[in-house]
């Protein structure tokens, strides 16, 4: 993407320079050449990632459940219990069992009265 003193400038819109000249909304046909003569400077944008499984485009988030510590590398206790960071796998699994749960939550009544009356014709 192409900046102007840090700020990104947009293809199809007019901008101004530091001087306050204004430049069309057609500088992007310009070539590269006649934009870094006009102060313009190219950025790559940053590389997209998917913030569920990373922190960002070059960290995944951790798998497995972990130990907490402390800088010094000693457990962290919670009312005497040894603290544990969630990985994705454990995160994932209370996830979906929260959405089969909020599913079957509807019929879980029907359920529930079969056996009831299943029990009542054989007593």
């Amino acid at each position: 993407m192409w900046t102007y003193q840090g700020k990104r400038i947009r293809e199809g819109r007019a901008w101004k320079n530091a001087d306050g000249i204004q430049h069309p909304t057609s500088w992007g046909r310009w070539s590269d050449d006649e934009k870094v003569a006009a102060g313009l400077v190219w950025v790559d944008p940053p590389a997209s990632f998917d913030n569920r499984f990373y922190w960002d485009a070059n960290t995944p988030k951790a798998l497995d459940d972990v130990n907490a510590v402390d800088e010094d590398g000693n457990p962290v206790l919670e009312d005497g219990e040894q603290m544990v960071i969630l990985g994705l796998r454990s995160q994932w699994k209370a996830t979906i069992k929260q959405q089969a749960g909020g599913l079957l939550a509807p019929t879980d009544w029907m359920v529930i009265k079969a056996s009831e009356v299943a029990d009542y014709s054989v007593g």
